[in-house]
């Protein structure tokens, strides 16, 4: 009995020793007069006390930084000063463009991420990031900053960052408005962390020591930053974000041929309410044209949700929007205001106006109210909608939090055609989130209710998880529960009358020999049960086991083996080919194996290749993906994307190919002046799409744009939908 309990106890010592206690002190300076060029050669920073004691992350979580990380701390009433030294030993450094918001999957180039957690709940938080050529970001994070997914990096604020470069070091020289953060007045200490990715020598390295089976930005992981004195409130301006938009369009597959030019105005104004809550405020906003949404194939029998990028619906949209699971999320804001074409693409319907009201209202109580006017369509027969949410979030415990969320959407003025389904749409849901010390234990238990027009029974859903978590294991086990009319308009459900249950346990291990090629080796055998919840027959089940190598330059290869089984209950075609034989009712087991391999994006050529194949309902399938990324940095961005599924079944049922293509060229004139040209071409729906966007940013925050949009018909290469757009926003502080 006791080698057991030793070994447990060595496992939980060690463990400890992550996430340690640690402090940066911020003296109050006033009347400083800080010239933000990056060269910190004002006085008042020597006034700071600094930090230097930082720890790698990667490849190694367990020994101290070689390379100096100096970090000081100052502030005023109206800005936190952070400067920055980074010891390197290059000044070759690499990054991806001069262009703001860079891409968010960047552990591969150099560049600093500092992260407030203002309430000190590890559960929301603020970052900001800078490159070596004083290329910014800036991100919410949310949901204690677990996965990739708690990360969103189109929030969008006013600061200002600048750096200057040295022949073996950088210096950042940070302004940070309090305006454009929420926190609790009268505090002294908010949670702090800073991550810092060095390319050249292949390491990323952490204030706070986390260990490697854990994300950067956990918020488990973060010290203390106390100020000299208590924070007074926030003097937050009030933002107005108007916008002009002159549009040309041309529909090619209307008779006659549509055509349209008109100018339309609108805006975004923020306006806050005391230090915790801000209230957003939209008219006719413009959500259409200066940003492209990732396309996909599907070949599934269910339909794929798409991240949304609308700035209104950003500002604590974890609030919103992380109820429930991704697959059972009763609130998804791409229900509002997005409608589906018959050929199941998405196009927008104008939102007259919006409101938005979210923050903390206590210590405790996260509060929010969302309430969205959304036009009609009759073409399509689509009534007026108002969609409106409430939301509340109590903390719990340490760490944890119990939520409630209440949605409803109600159909305007409908006329005698809507029929009674579409009148309205109700939903009604609890959770709890469970989150420890160091998230060694992390889990959710939720609940949700829809209500709709008529005598509809079997409206409810429910499910959650429970995780154990070490550096070198991770336990967890997931089950859901959806009945079969479980509708909630205005949220995403992918799977209805689905009972699952899906454990995943997952080993690493990491080699002793300092001197070898690999971080770590990973792995994951795991498995998914599906019955039926009307009926708990059997539906599905699929158990394999995923392997990986992460290797020390940052490439990583892995390996996937599944055993499947699909029975279905209605005649389904997998080809999608029109008028095809689909095939029969019916269980029907199959068997997948992928390889995936991809290099380190450090280099300026990157890519990363995955093939699957294997049997596929009674046929065979093959899969390719690929994507190759090229930089001729920092002026040139290119990428090319590309998906290939061959699907063949036997006779009297059809063979086909699915082809998706994408490339994206970047080019940055200047930390100012941008031109994206993003090529999507999709043989599932026939269409060669084109986004070409001129972008200059010709104030902090304000941009002009010149966007031209043309889809064909890959058929004939006839044109379908043709359009120029020039747009004008301004951010005005008032």
């Amino acid at each position: 009995m006791k080698k057991p309990f030793i070994f447990f106890l060595m496992v939980f010592s060690f463990s400890q020793a992550f996430g340690q206690d640690k402090v940066i002190h911020l003296k109050f300076i006033e009347g400083g007069e800080f010239k933000i060029d990056g060269k910190l050669d004002e006085p008042f920073w020597q006034e700071a006390t600094p930090i230097s004691d930082f720890w790698e992350y990667f490849p190694y979580d367990s020994v101290i930084a070689d390379k100096k990380t100096i970090v000081r701390m100052l502030y005023d009433k109206k800005y936190i000063y952070i400067g920055v030294t980074v010891e390197t030993d290059t000044k070759d450094y690499r990054i991806m463009s001069l262009k703001r918001d860079y891409d968010s999957q960047s552990n591969d180039i150099d560049h600093l991420n500092l992260i407030f957690d203002t309430f000190g709940d590890a559960t929301n938080a603020f970052l900001f990031g800078i490159t070596p050529f004083g290329v910014m970001r800036e991100a919410l994070v949310s949901n204690g900053g677990q996965e990739n997914g708690d990360i969103d990096f189109i929030w969008d604020q006013k600061w200002l960052a600048e750096t200057e470069v040295y022949d073996d070091y950088y210096t950042a020289e940070i302004r940070i408005p309090f305006a454009s953060l929420r926190y609790k007045r009268e505090t002294q200490k908010w949670r702090f962390n800073l991550n810092r990715f060095d390319a050249a020598k292949n390491k990323q390295y952490t204030w706070i020591r986390t260990q490697q089976n854990q994300k950067m930005f956990n918020l488990a992981y973060m010290g203390d930053m106390v100020f000299e004195k208590p924070l007074k409130k926030r003097r937050t301006p009030f933002t107005i974000i108007p916008y002009a938009l002159y549009e040309s369009r041309a529909d090619h597959t209307k008779e006659p041929k549509f055509t349209s030019s008109k100018p339309s105005f609108g805006g975004d104004a923020k306006v806050p309410v005391g230090n915790s809550m801000n209230l957003d405020l939209t008219i006719n906003p413009d959500f259409s044209t200066t940003d492209v949404d990732e396309g996909k194939t599907n070949i599934t029998r269910f339909e794929l949700n798409l991240p949304e990028k609308r700035q209104f619906f950003l500002d604590n949209s974890d609030l919103f929007g992380k109820f429930g699971e991704k697959d059972v999320n009763p609130f998804f804001s791409r229900r509002i205001g997005i409608e589906k074409d018959t050929a199941g693409q998405d196009y927008y319907i104008p939102i007259y106006f919006g409101a938005r009201l979210s923050g903390k209202i206590t210590k405790n109580l996260r509060f929010g109210f969302l309430d969205v006017q959304v036009s009609d369509d009759p073409e399509n027969n689509i009534p007026s909608y108002n969609d409106m949410v409430v939301v509340a979030q109590q903390r719990v415990l340490k760490w944890s939090n119990v939520g409630f969320i209440f949605g409803n959407r109600m159909a305007i003025n409908p006329g005698d055609s809507i029929k009674e389904s579409d009148m309205f749409s109700r939903m009604l849901g609890t959770e709890f989130n469970l989150y420890t010390k160091g998230n060694v234990w992390t889990g959710k238990a939720y609940y949700q209710r829809a209500f709709s027009p008529g005598d509809v029974s079997d409206e409810n859903a429910a499910g959650g998880f429970v995780q154990f978590s070490k550096r070198i294991m991770n336990l967890r086990l997931n089950a859901t529960w959806v009945q079969k009319n479980y509708n909630p308009e205005l949220g995403f459900v992918k799977r209805k009358d689905d009972l699952r249950f899906n454990p995943v346990l997952s080993f690493y291990f990491y080699p002793k020999n300092k001197k070898s090629r690999v971080n770590r080796y990973e792995v994951i055998p795991k498995g998914t049960t599906r019955w039926l919840a009307s009926t708990y027959q059997s539906s599905d089940w699929n158990y394999g086991v995923e392997a990986k190598i992460k290797y020390k330059s940052g490439a990583e290869l892995k390996t996937d083996i599944q055993d499947r089984y699909t029975y279905l209950f209605e005649p389904f075609d997998p080809t999608k080919v029109p008028g095809a034989e689909p095939l029969p009712v019916g269980g029907y087991r199959y068997f997948d194996a992928y390889l995936r391999y991809a290099t380190t994006g450090r280099q300026d050529l990157y890519f990363n290749a995955k093939i699957t194949a294997g049997t596929y309902y009674n046929g065979e399938k093959i899969s390719l993906e690929s994507t190759v990324r090229w930089r001729l940095q920092p002026f040139l961005f290119v990428r090319m994307k590309v998906t290939y599924d061959y699907i063949k079944l036997p006779e009297p049922y059809s063979t086909s190919s699915v082809l998706f293509v994408n490339p994206t060229i970047e080019v940055t004139f200047s930390k100012k002046l941008f031109w994206t040209t993003d090529i999507q071409f999709n043989s599932q729906n026939a269409n060669l799409g084109i986004n070409s966007r001129f972008q200059w940013r010709y104030a902090q925050m304000s941009d002009f744009f010149i966007i031209y949009v043309d889809n064909y018909r890959t058929d004939d290469f006839g044109p379908k939908t043709r359009g120029l757009f020039v747009k004008l926003t301004y951010w005005l502080n008032i």
